[in-house]
């Protein structure tokens, strides 16, 4: 089973971040220090939720015995800008199939996306941080030219670079979807997320997470 991250828990403050996979020798006597990043790594997400309902206290709760008896969980991804055209569609369609631990994809969408956008395959999380080329209504977009509705409806073909890693291979019209983000995760530290409870119903937890690879 996994958790669904509960619609009353909104958080106030949200952390996300990809970790890497870092080694390290050390500095030398000259204060230099190599490094060699081994993978791209995995996301930490870390909440602090604010508690002032009882039933927000009652899923809490419940989420957290759920997460201590062992079930994954898909965190709710917080913050962030939503692509424009979200209201016509929130899918891209993969032109180009792309082998597992690819980084660059190429595919079509009538969406307007920019680096930084979130997007899922499933439950599992990536972020644009480059776009490589686009053709279409992107282009006048971009440069500030008008945009009816009929030119809205069109779709723009993107080719970006994106982190993580793909964490699985994708075939030519796999849907990647950039609205609802979510991302397949477990605890950081089981031994977290315990309410302190200010007359019995507030407090400020914080919880983090790390993505269930």
């Amino acid at each position: 089973m996994t958790v669904t991250w509960p619609t009353s828990l909104v958080p106030r403050n949200a952390a996300v971040t990809l970790s890497s996979f870092t080694k390290s020798g050390g500095r030398t006597s000259t204060g230099r220090e190599q490094r060699v990043m081994s993978d791209a790594g995995f996301w930490r997400i870390s909440y602090t939720v604010p508690i002032r309902t009882p039933q927000q206290v009652r899923d809490w709760n419940s989420m957290l015995d759920r997460l201590r008896s062992g079930e994954d969980i898909d965190v709710k991804v917080c913050g962030g800008e939503a692509p424009q055209g979200i209201d016509v569609t929130s899918t891209a369609s993969l032109t180009v199939a792309a082998a597992r631990r690819a980084t660059r994809l190429t595919f079509e969408t009538a969406l307007i996306l920019k680096a930084g956008h979130y997007f899922n395959r499933g439950s599992q999380m990536y972020r644009i941080n480059r776009i490589v080329s686009t053709t279409g209504f992107y282009q006048a977009a971009e440069a500030g030219l008008p945009t009816t509705d009929a030119v809205a409806q069109d779709v723009a073909t993107y080719e970006v670079d994106i982190m993580p890693p793909l964490r699985a291979s994708l075939a030519v019209t796999a849907q990647l979807r950039f609205k609802d983000i979510v991302c397949l995760c477990v605890p950081a530290d089981m031994n977290t997320g315990d309410l302190d409870l200010d007359l019995g119903r507030f407090a400020d937890p914080t919880i983090s997470f790390i993505e269930a690879l």
